[in-house]
């Protein structure tokens, strides 16, 4: 009997250090994988910084390349051109020389400049120009520049006291950019007269077709 209980006995000690060391393999196969599992962490986490920085500086490099490839969306093109512009008090303007209309109660599209009396077209097409010369006493004529080129020309011309008018109308086709302005071309005298409720030297324009793209 002893030595059944003896023997019953080994064989436990024997299944319980046989069960404690495979459980502490297991453990340290758990411990290993865990390890792995961390060092793949590592490593996913490295390569997910990398994909990171490569995107930004890709970001980076385009943007310079998006405003040369798609550079209207960066522009505002007007979709309406009309300016009227007038003068103020009496002036003496010789030959050649521009006549500026320094107020400007209409521009559309902002082509008109009241500082030097010059229309720069925002965009081209067939545009519609008409002007007035008043002259007090004297004989003054006008002509309207596109580009350098004469497009048009009238002439007020009163030898008594009274004040005298022309009034001259002109379609010109322009490019984006074009220059349009009035000069005194020739005349007896210098004077241009503004006189509220009688008579203003005035100048006017719009686009009445745009250019087919």
């Amino acid at each position: 009997m002893t030595v059944m209980l003896c023997s019953v006995f080994f064989v436990g000690l024997f299944s319980s250090a046989v069960l404690a060391h495979t459980i502490e393999e297991r453990l340290l196969a758990l411990e290993q994988e865990n390890v792995d599992l961390k060092l793949r962490f590592n490593a996913l986490e490295g390569e997910n910084n990398n994909l990171r920085k490569q995107v930004e500086h890709f970001i980076i490099r385009m943007k310079p390349l998006e405003s040369k490839a798609f550079p209207l969306k960066r522009q505002t093109i007007p979709e309406q051109v009309a300016f009227h512009a007038f003068q103020d008090g009496n002036k003496c303007i010789q030959n050649k020389q521009t006549l500026v209309y320094e107020h400007a109660p209409i521009n559309e599209g902002n082509g008109y400049s009241s500082s030097d009396g010059i229309f720069d077209a925002p965009l081209a097409g067939l545009y519609v120009f008409t002007w007035t010369v008043a002259d007090f006493h004297d004989w003054y004529a006008t002509e309207l520049m596109a580009d350098g080129v004469s497009r048009g020309a009238t002439i007020a011309d009163n030898g008594d006291t009274d004040i005298a008018t022309g009034t001259a109308i002109a379609l010109v086709k322009l490019n984006a950019g074009s220059h349009v302005f009035v000069r005194r071309s020739i005349g007896g005298g210098c004077n241009v007269v503004n006189i509220a409720e009688r008579a203003r030297n005035s100048f006017s324009g719009w686009l009445l077709f745009p250019a087919e793209t």
